[in-house]
């Protein structure tokens, strides 16, 4: 996910993309980005994976932000609404078909 996010944020920046082995030195690349960007990645994998998870989702709203703003004729809105999608959860397990597929 993290790849993703760079490389949108590489894309917004008209910045080629070099590899990631340097994330310091490409995030420092960047006009356009989230505040403390490579502070904030790191942060991601080094606390409980709840805490990384919403960060990691705060991340993605603020790339939405800056794209909204610098590239306005994307539809931002409806890729907020699939990213934001969450599935519904299971009361109990799917039934288990036989072996010709048939519950």
């Amino acid at each position: 996910m993290q790849q993703q996010l760079l490389r949108v944020l590489l894309g917004l920046n008209r910045v080629y993309y070099f590899g990631f082995k340097w994330l310091d030195v490409v995030a420092e690349r960047l006009q356009y980005k989230p505040d403390n960007l490579t502070q904030r990645f790191a942060q991601v994998f080094q606390g409980d994976p709840a805490t990384g998870a919403q960060e990691l989702s705060t991340l993605v709203d603020e790339t939405y932000d800056l794209i909204e703003y610098h590239v306005p004729q994307i539809d931002v809105a409806r890729l907020r609404t699939i990213f934001q999608y969450q599935r519904p959860v299971w009361d109990e397990a799917p039934p288990i078909p036989n072996a010709k597929g048939l519950l």
